[in-house]
């Protein structure tokens, strides 16, 4: 685990301590800035969501935005084996 993930994975866990929900943006913006550490949609589109949604989710992420709500919602559905519909 890099220096990076390891810091979000202690702060993520000292608000889930305090019972608030945390919220990543995986879209990345025109001016092409990954704001969450690159884990998001680009290289979860390029055939790798585990590197990207994966690695929110395993970070603790709560809620994730993305404009590709239906294929992170079939990613959740092979990661937990059931289905998962899109809002």
């Amino acid at each position: 685990m890099s220096w990076m993930a390891l810091r979000a994975t202690l702060a993520i866990r000292s608000l889930h301590t305090r019972g608030v929900l945390v919220f990543a943006n995986a879209i990345i913006l025109e001016n092409r800035v990954p704001l969450f550490a690159g884990y998001g949609d680009d290289i979860s589109l390029r055939g790798r969501p585990e590197e990207g949604w994966g690695k929110l989710i395993d970070l603790g992420i709560d809620i994730i935005q993305t404009d590709w709500s239906a294929l992170l919602a079939h990613y959740l559905g092979r990661q937990l084996a059931f289905p998962v519909r899109a809002t």
